[in-house]
């Protein structure tokens, strides 16, 4: 199930939302502190080792800058140019110790240890530095993190789950579609767990060998893009598991699903087979109840 946190309307007020998380419904009042519920949107975006690298040499500028502003010193750096010894220390420890933080986390970590959160001691003077901004990353790891997920695992476990009818949200989804709309990660997830299977059986998935073999290639080559960037900052089974992959794709061979590269591909064929059914479903108007599931 998606552990994207969703924001959702609340029922009592037009000024106050709920937020929705992998079935579990919470109040604003749940969270302990705005750290708890900045951090758990965070954790949803783009990992470091997804992005390119000027990407994150973009979010580095950018939190660094905002730092400062929070921070009201007087901006020490003459132009992006002296600004650089900084940026590219900061890139390599997030790189080489960090790559499996989300670009938001990076932006959030800077906001929260400029306002004076993420200090080890209360006593301690809040500045710039390599230093300091390390001393950031380890305390958001080691307690504001772990303290959030903890709390979102307090409450998942103290709240009832909510149930749905996957009969209605494959309705709901064909009529989104229908329109042009994207479905919410969420329910793509939830249906494709329900249905695919289903749809196999009961003939709705008509590719032929030869279309899932092209698409299997064409999801082979994203990955093999979108992965090639962060090769050189892998420990050493990962970077075998992903020579492997790079030989398997160079070469049209198979690969075993146990390769975590291959496996994302097989997951990404699936979604893709699975949301272009709806998709046809969607465009022949289909009625929900006329399929024998």
């Amino acid at each position: 199930m998606s552990t994207e946190l969703k924001i959702i309307k609340h029922p009592n007020s037009a000024s106050l939302v709920r937020y929705e998380q992998a079935g579990v419904t919470y109040e604003p009042t749940d969270f302990t502190t705005p750290s708890d519920l900045a951090i758990l949107q965070a954790v949803n975006g783009r990992k470091v080792s997804e992005c390119k690298d000027a990407e994150l040499d973009a979010v580095l500028i950018k939190s660094i800058n905002t730092a400062v502003l929070l921070l009201g010193q007087k901006n020490q750096w003459k132009d992006e140019l002296d600004q650089r010894p900084l940026v590219n220390e900061l890139y390599r420890m997030i790189r080489q110790k960090y790559s499996y933080y989300t670009l938001e986390e990076v932006e959030l970590i800077f906001r929260l240890g400029s306002r004076g959160e993420l200090k080890v001691k209360q006593t301690d003077v809040v500045f710039l530095n390599i230093e300091q901004v390390s001393s950031w990353f380890r305390v958001y790891k080691n307690d504001c993190k772990a303290k959030a997920i903890s709390n979102c695992r307090r409450i998942e476990e103290s709240k009832p789950k909510t149930n749905y009818d996957p009969k209605n949200m494959l309705r709901e989804a064909l009529g989104l579609m229908a329109n042009k709309q994207d479905l919410p990660p969420t329910m793509l997830t939830l249906l494709q767990a329900c249905y695919y299977d289903k749809f196999e059986k009961a003939g709705l998935i008509q590719l032929s060998l030869e279309e899932k073999k092209q698409i299997h290639l064409e999801e082979r080559e994203k990955e093999l893009e979108r992965t090639k960037a962060d090769a050189s900052n892998r420990g050493p089974e990962k970077r075998f598991a992903y020579r492997l992959f790079k030989e398997a794709v160079q070469k049209l061979a198979p690969l075993s699903n146990d390769n975590p590269f291959e496996r994302r591909v097989r997951g990404n064929c699936r979604e893709r087979v699975f949301k272009q059914t709806l998709q046809e479903l969607a465009w022949t108007d289909t009625d929900v109840e006329t399929l024998e599931l």
